[in-house]
């Protein structure tokens, strides 16, 4: 009896370990292979056809935009997606945001020396590399600076020459119609008229019409109130001066960075001066010559009085623009809430002398920030400096004012060699494939997951393709999984990498 009970209690033992086992067994399956059945909304405007082509930039390892064999981006069916694993982006191409103008650079007298400077074989492929869409990076936008800058080489320049010259007579676009304008049409005919688009901007008024004659605004030397029309008058003539040789101005910007105190070229104007000459001078005079010509104001950094000068112009202006230097693009965001229907642009964003990677992500962090609040247009600064930052202007005692901003490309004079920098393959992943009039798309975003050092965002052209950037400024690879229509796209962008995504999403094709 007692080994009967023995025997029984042995059974029941086992049999009690089997299911126990059993069902732990069962339980850890379950969690390693079912996906969270959370309800996947489906997007049915937009699918993935064929297999996306990625373009990656590592700007350690010397890996610039470099296209990435087929299949390393990987397409299957929704219901295959795991989602335990890796980053999933939702993409939500019937919630737009901003529509896209495009994407640019200055050609600085700097810049135009510099090209001069090259061989006409190499200079023809500096500018197909820039502004061709099919064999270059498609930029569309130069941004011109209306008379001297801080890359010009004579600080007394400007288009009305003589001295106390009040209806204009002596007006000239002088060495500008030799060194600037060819340029000029030049990337037009390789971009096409539809998307060629110039933004004229001034520095400074001519020297004469200043309380103080110097180039800089080191003292505020501001435009003299009895020249307020005057210089109006100017800046019609130029734009018409630019449109005799088949440049259109698509917005002229009446003062670059107007509150600074700078020793470049530069004209000091407060918020209240500056928004007398748009309201009452400006905008009527433009109206009056008949031209269509926009308005943008600002045009200097976020994160300082933008908003001020908005306000007191709006309606006399059609965009703010504003340059990325201090980082901090609150105000940015705050004027989008609260102007949601004025365009807003990145008109200046210049690199600077840093390590590949810090200088790549510098700007790629600048594309991001902007776009994913709202900016319509980037546009960095001088296209080519040579090897010195320049030539730039001198000031009074010959030493350049330039504050070691660098271009896109750099031109060595002696080895007469062009390299490209890290600020032109961080803009080649947004303009080579978001075109203009692209919008932005709705998607996950990733930058709370992962500290602020992975962004995305997600675009759709008018041909119903559809580009992906995504940049992981993280210390190690990540994998994500983009959820699009039916389909999704997975790709594990390397470490310390950018990668853009670009594939067909028309559902019929």
């Amino acid at each position: 009896m007692t080994k009967m009970k023995r025997i029984l209690c042995l059974v029941l033992c086992a049999v009690m370990v089997a299911v126990l086992f059993g069902c732990t067994s069962e339980k850890t399956a379950s969690t390693e292979t079912t996906a969270p059945t959370e309800p996947v909304a489906i997007d049915s405007t937009v699918t993935v056809n064929g297999t996306p082509a990625a373009y990656l930039t590592i700007p350690g390892d010397f890996v610039k935009f470099d296209r990435q064999e087929d299949g390393s981006a990987l397409v299957y069916d929704l219901d295959q997606l795991d989602r335990s694993t890796g980053a999933v982006i939702q993409v939500d191409a019937t919630t737009t945001h901003q529509e896209i103008l495009g994407w640019g650079a200055a050609m600085t007298e700097s810049s135009a020396i510099n090209l001069l400077d090259m061989p006409e074989e190499l200079r023809n492929q500096v500018m197909v590399s820039l502004f061709d869409e099919d064999e270059g990076i498609g930029l569309n936008i130069l941004r011109q600076p209306n008379g001297i800058s801080d890359f010009s080489t004579d600080p007394n320049f400007s288009y009305a020459p003589v001295r106390d010259d009040l209806t204009l007579e002596h007006f000239t676009l002088g060495k500008h119609e030799e060194l600037i304008i060819p340029f000029l049409q030049q990337a037009k005919e390789l971009i096409g008229e539809e998307n060629f688009k110039v933004f004229l901007c001034s520095w400074t008024a001519p020297l004469w019409m200043k309380t103080i004659e110097e180039f800089h605004s080191l003292n505020q030397s501001t435009l003299k109130r009895e020249y307020y029309q005057l210089f109006c008058d100017y800046l019609v003539k130029s734009i018409q001066a630019y449109e005799s040789h088949g440049i259109p101005i698509y917005c002229i910007t009446d003062q670059n960075e107007p509150t600074a105190t700078h020793a470049i070229a530069a004209m000091y104007m407060n918020t209240d001066d500056h928004s007398t000459l748009i309201n009452v001078y400006l905008k009527p005079t433009l109206e009056d010559a008949g031209l269509d010509t926009k308005v943008m104001c600002w045009d200097f950094n976020t994160g300082a009085s933008g908003k001020s000068l908005l306000g007191k112009t709006l309606g006399s202006i059609d965009m703010i623009g504003y340059h990325t230097y201090n980082s901090d693009f609150s105000e940015m965001a705050e004027v989008r809430e609260m102007y949601p229907d004025v365009p807003l642009y990145v008109t200046e964003a210049a690199g600077r002398t840093q390590s590949s990677a810090a200088r790549f992500f510098r700007q790629m962090g600048w594309l991001m920030e902007s776009q994913l609040i709202g900016s319509g247009a980037h546009i960095l600064w001088n296209i080519c400096l040579d090897e010195e930052y320049g030539p730039a202007l001198l000031d009074e005692n010959g030493e350049s004012v330039n504050v070691m901003g660098i271009g896109m490309l750099e031109w060595n004079r002696e080895e007469k060699t062009v390299a490209y920098l890290e600020d032109f393959y961080a803009l080649a992943h947004f303009s080579k494939f978001i075109r203009p009039g692209a919008v932005r798309v709705e998607s996950t975003d990733t930058r709370e997951d992962f500290k602020g050092l992975v962004a995305n965002a997600v675009y759709r052209n008018e041909n119903g393709t559809m580009t992906a950037v995504i940049c992981n400024e993280n210390t190690q690879e990540n994998t994500f999984k983009l959820v699009v229509g039916d389909k999704v796209i997975e790709y594990t962008v390397p470490a310390m990498a950018t990668v853009t995504l670009t594939w067909d999403a028309n559902l019929y094709a």
